[in-house]
């Protein structure tokens, strides 16, 4: 049996210990290995078995059941403050609640260690008997930096996030609009499946892609370098609960990141240099861009701080010794 390719069980495991597991045509032919991949987002060994996140329901409903293994659970979403969280669409919260009561809650009550992806949501879990936090890596390299010689002459600003990142679009509509009209050679990308900025998606240098499913989204990341990620954070409880990781996908796109003063993490920033902690006022937003935009060798210079950032943070050999100590060779 084949699975496709996730988010969380890239980012939390198979990038740093997909040699370890069994699975495709290696489950019937190839030799066995210490994990068993027995859908898109469980692992089993023989002493114990590992969801990440969610996945099908009879699936999970079999691993409750289970009573002979214990249970690792990693959750990396804040479902605790899903109600109060007012930026997210309807039908968005609405899916969280639902996942929340039939899967997460279920599977958080039964596991033996829950492993979670940022201190905000520690808070939540304090009761549970194992509590483990851990970051996102990834098994890739970010670009040289040659796109910043060009600078002068093209300028791309972008925007990473996808449907739940967009409550910072009241902020990025107006400042993207300043900026284009104030610089002829700038271009702004964002993702998104339908049209998010008004009148300003028809402009030539506005660019809206559709949202890629993450088996392209992964392997394409970094080949088309920007200059500058905008990443406004408005305080939300989803925001705040949130990993570092695109504090992690910004360098590998080739670019560093402005970020909204008052994130959880913003301290990364700071201490590493890597970015810009402005405060959520569009006046503030220009002027810190338009500085960087009339000098991309500043630019460039804090993307090299946002590589050595990534670097520091994307531990691929801490985050598989966790798992080599509390699941692949634990009995």
């Amino acid at each position: 049996m084949f699975w496709h390719p996730t988010p969380t069980s890239d980012l939390y495991f198979l990038n740093s210990c997909a040699d370890q597991v069994t699975g495709g045509f290696g489950a019937l032919f190839g030799p066995q290995k210490p994990v068993r991949r027995l859908g898109h987002n469980v692992f089993q060994t023989d002493g114990a078995t590992l969801v990440i996140r969610q996945d099908q329901p009879a699936l999970t409903a079999k691993v409750l059941q289970d009573k002979s293994r214990r249970l690792i659970y990693l959750i990396d979403d804040n479902i605790w403050q899903v109600e109060d969280d007012h930026s997210l669409s309807e039908s968005y919260r609405q899916k969280l609640i639902d996942f929340r009561e039939a899967t997460a809650k279920p599977l958080i009550d039964a596991s033996d260690h829950l492993i979670v992806s940022s201190t905000f949501l520690k808070q939540f879990v304090l009761g549970h008997d194992q509590v483990s936090l851990m970051r996102p890596t990834w098994a890739k390299e970010c670009p040289q930096g040659q796109h910043f010689a060009y600078g002068h002459k093209l300028f791309n600003l972008v925007h990473m996030g996808t449907g739940s990142h967009q409550a910072g679009f009241d902020l990025i509509a107006p400042t993207i609009e300043k900026l284009i009209t104030r610089y002829d050679h700038v271009t702004f990308t964002y993702h998104s499946n339908t049209p998010l900025l008004g009148a300003l998606d028809a402009h030539p240098r506005v660019i809206r892609r559709m949202i890629l499913r993450w088996p392209y989204y992964r392997r394409h990341i970094g080949k088309y370098p920007y200059h500058l990620a905008l990443y406004p954070i408005v305080d939300t409880p989803l925001n705040q609960g949130r990993s570092i990781n695109k504090l992690l996908e910004h360098p590998l796109s080739g670019c560093a990141g402005i970020y909204s003063k008052g994130w959880i993490h913003d301290h990364h920033v700071t201490d590493h240099q890597a970015g810009a902690i402005v405060p959520n006022d569009v006046d503030d937003w220009v002027a810190v861009i338009s500085g960087l935009i009339e000098n991309p060798d500043r630019a460039h210079q804090i993307y090299r701080q946002a590589v050595n950032s990534f670097k520091a943070l994307n531990r691929l050999d801490h985050q598989r010794q966790f798992w080599l100590d509390h699941f692949i060779n634990r009995s």
